[in-house]
């Protein structure tokens, strides 16, 4: 018999026999959450590009100094060859993979490190629901 319940451990209201724990539930809330992903990718990737906008233009230029001059420019790329970058240099470093492969014109391939970016912040969020979970299911029992 599933019969539901309500117990309050700690002020918060919780519900025992109930369908929030099944593995149907579970599925439908991956499934949408990588359906969410994938529409946030696609919204990066296809969306409007400011990659020529406001400040991302240095941006670019410190990836190309970084492919251009090598492991000179490496740690501290520069801006038109004489001002220091103004950004600190990680996604540079991540885009600069991505620039090699694609060319230096592609939004792609200097947009990669917020798709990465992304794709890692939803792991995070999805390992740490798990985690939430598996506590609130020990601690119905």
């Amino acid at each position: 018999m599933n019969q539901l319940t309500a117990q309050t451990q700690a002020g918060v209201p919780m519900v025992s026999g109930s369908s929030a724990t099944s593995p149907s539930w579970r599925r439908a809330l991956v499934v949408c959450s990588m359906a969410a992903l994938l529409w946030s990718i696609a919204a990066r990737v296809l969306g409007p590009s400011d990659v020529w906008d406001q400040t991302q233009p240095k941006t670019v230029s410190y990836t190309t100094d970084i492919i251009v001059n090598g492991g000179h420019h490496w740690i501290l790329p520069m801006e038109c060859a004489e001002y220091p970058a103004t950004k600190p240099p990680l996604y540079n470093w991540l885009a600069v993979p991505m620039v090699k492969v694609l060319g230096f014109s592609s939004d792609l391939a200097h947009k990669f490190p917020s798709v990465i970016a992304l794709c890692l912040c939803w792991l995070a969020v999805v390992r740490l629901g798990r985690r939430l979970d598996a506590a609130g299911v020990e601690g119905q029992t």
